[in-house]
């Protein structure tokens, strides 16, 4: 049965958990076309220690926290939720969430890393630049939306 393990909006699963996507030849070419240089993930330095994992990139509404409509009304205060989304740091912020999405990482047997999305919504920008950058996620070989 899979292993799961929790750490701050990562899910860690077994290598047998996900069936190997299979190989796509033009996102190979334009990958290797475009180099990976140092976003090649690193199984000793990775979060995961080089197996598959989930990275949920978004776990907020349609709208997103905090809402900028709720912040922006001039006759009432904003919300306590709202508030709070601008009170710390999106980091460590339970009330700054983006759009619900998820990037499946899936390590084959020989350390290779394939990437599948799930869900793309109108927050994707700033989930690139914080998720993919901090996991070191060069490519997407697929999409689903």
């Amino acid at each position: 049965s899979p292993r799961k393990k929790k750490a701050r909006g990562l899910a860690e699963v077994n290598n047998k958990a996900f069936p190997a996507p299979p190989a796509n030849k033009l996102s190979r070419a334009r990958t290797n076309s475009i180099g990976r240089g140092s976003m090649e993930p690193d199984p000793s330095k990775s979060p995961t220690g080089g197996s598959s994992s989930l990275i949920f990139l978004g776990t907020g509404c349609s709208g997103t926290l905090p809402d900028a409509r709720c912040l922006l009304k001039p006759s009432t205060p904003p919300c306590a939720v709202c508030s709070m989304g601008i009170s710390l740091p999106p980091e460590g912020n339970p009330n700054y969430r983006l759009n619900t999405s998820l990037l499946v990482d899936y390590c084959h047997d020989d350390g290779t890393h394939r990437y599948i999305l799930i869900d793309i919504g109108k927050t994707f920008r700033e989930q690139v630049l914080r998720w993919f950058v901090h996991h070191k996620v060069p490519y997407v070989d697929s999409m689903l939306y």
